[in-house]
């Protein structure tokens, strides 16, 4: 038998319990980082769910209209996933960059100075001020 969530009584417990609680539910709850997706396999099986929906068309009581709808939403926040994973990528990757540039840099005193002069000068030439 469930308990109610709210008739449980969480004041009892003390704080490295109730740590070891959250992790417990965390591990229960999906995904709700875009780094965790994986975009392929959810563009596959929407694709799978869609065609299965329109080749069973006939069983269901939903209305094609609707169900080509909620399909073509889903979809869209794929690709809007897609986008953001991307972008993502990108940025990490363009950090990464950065940093292993800065490493380098620094094994060559006499050119990182210069460099860094002209990279701040071209930066804020495009409006990237502190970077």
């Amino acid at each position: 038998m469930l308990l109610s969530i709210d008739s449980i009584d969480l004041s009892h417990y003390s704080t490295d319990e109730l740590m070891r609680l959250r992790d417990r539910v965390i591990k229960q709850l999906p995904s709700s980082t875009i780094e965790d997706l994986d975009l392929s396999q959810e563009l596959v099986l929407r694709y799978i769910a869609a065609k299965d929906l329109l080749d069973t068309n006939a069983d269901v009581d939903t209305p094609l209209n609707q169900i080509a709808q909620a399909n073509n939403s889903l979809v869209a926040m794929l690709k809007e996933l897609a986008a953001q994973q991307k972008l993502l990528y990108d940025t990490t990757r363009a950090q990464r960059l950065e940093r292993a540039l800065a490493a380098a840099l620094r094994l060559h005193p006499n050119l990182e100075a210069a460099f860094y002069d002209t990279y701040e000068a071209e930066a804020s030439a495009l409006g990237l001020e502190n970077t």
